[in-house]
């Protein structure tokens, strides 16, 4: 059995910030409940129904994650492999991406999200659809319900950032349909941090997490076990 302590600290301002997606990964009536938040009846919870400490003070959440119940064991090369949830994930919004993602229509309980603009035109821009229901999902392509789901904004790639990280002086056709999948991409892995589409391996005593997608915990999974 392997376990994992996460220990994180949080001002009033970045309490929801932090939790938000982590609500989403976990569910509302879990994480609600571990942290003495307030629950309304359909799961959300909102600001003024959850203890949040006063302006400037710093609380710490200390979880213990047993992860004793893998979601998947297979044997490769006579190893054993186990496959979890990685429940730490990391956003995929961290790691600098060209896209610039607007959403101001957001579920109740999050905060608007506006990542500003990039340098130069906007070369490519799709629109953002998100679903909420039981969890949080988004896509750049419309959901088939009509009830759970609206378009939530934009996200945009702006012409200097994408010449600058491709090495290139000039905007060709080819480039500017790059950027359209790299959108499309962007969006599908924020997707899965949302839902929880994560994962890590546990192969004897090595491990690795922050897999995005089971298929690529598996094939990591089985490059380790040759």
């Amino acid at each position: 059995m392997a376990r994992r302590v996460v220990t994180e600290r949080f001002t009033k301002s970045e309490l929801w910030d932090t939790l938000q997606p982590v609500l989403s990964q976990r569910g509302y009536g879990q994480l609600c409940k571990e942290f003495g938040l307030g629950i309304l009846a359909d799961g959300m919870p909102e600001d003024q129904e959850c203890w949040v400490p006063p302006t400037g003070v710093e609380i710490t959440f200390t979880t213990e994650i047993h992860m004793n119940n893998p979601i998947e064991i297979f044997q490769h090369n006579g190893k054993t492999v186990e496959i979890h949830h990685d429940p730490d994930a990391e956003s995929p919004r961290e790691w600098g991406p060209l896209g610039k993602l607007v959403l101001p229509r957001v579920p109740r309980g999050w905060r608007e999200i506006n990542e500003g603009e990039g340098s130069g035109r906007v070369v490519a821009s799709l629109p953002v659809y998100m679903l909420s229901h039981s969890g949080v999902a988004v896509s750049t392509s419309p959901f088939g319900c009509p009830w759970d789901s609206w378009q939530a904004g934009t996200i945009s790639i702006y012409r200097d950032d994408l010449l600058k990280a491709y090495g290139k002086k000039r905007m060709s056709p080819k480039l500017r349909q790059q950027a359209i999948e790299i959108l499309k991409s962007e969006v599908k892995t924020y997707s899965q941090y949302l839902s929880g589409d994560v994962y890590g391996y546990v192969v004897g005593e090595e491990s690795c997490w922050g897999f995005y997608g089971i298929e690529e915990a598996r094939e990591a999974a089985k490059e380790v076990a040759h």
